[in-house]
């Protein structure tokens, strides 16, 4: 047998089950009910406000992600894909941070590094080539294949 209650956000009349009363000490008669009593702009006095979960996790968990975590993590997974991706490293592209070195400095935006063999594993300095756009990417790859423009 349903119980009345009030939609806690604009107190309209509704009806719920005991057991919807025991899981959750509001009750709302809507999506919108929900939303604005949960949002801080239309409910600064009852919006609860939890601390951003990197934070939290940074503070209780500071021994799972260290750099060394990170670096044994990428070197278990490397080379393990089908070798179809450019592999990472910490989130980066392995031959643009190669590219970076050997130039001294990083990359601009639009520059392209080329793999001169076609192998996406082979990051050697000797094998990348900084290009100053995609387009000339393109050309250098239509020249190859027999289609200069």
């Amino acid at each position: 047998m349903k119980v009345k209650v009030l939609c806690s956000w604009c107190g309209k009349e509704i009806y719920r089950f005991p057991s919807q009363l025991a899981v959750s000490k509001h009750s709302f008669c809507s999506k919108e009910c929900t939303r604005n009593f949960r949002q801080k702009a239309t409910n600064p006095d009852g919006y609860t406000k939890h601390e951003h979960l990197s934070k939290y996790n940074r503070e209780h968990n500071a021994f799972r992600m260290t750099d060394e975590v990170k670096a044994k993590l990428s070197l278990v997974r490397f080379g393990s894909g089908e070798g179809k991706a450019y592999p990472k490293l910490h989130g980066r592209h392995v031959h643009r941070t190669v590219a970076e070195r050997v130039l001294g400095r990083k990359l601009k935006p639009g520059e392209i590094v080329h793999h001169k063999d076609g192998n996406k594993q082979n990051f050697s300095p000797e094998n990348l080539e900084v290009l100053p756009s995609q387009s000339e990417h393109a050309k250098l790859h239509m020249a190859k294949r027999g289609d200069a423009i």
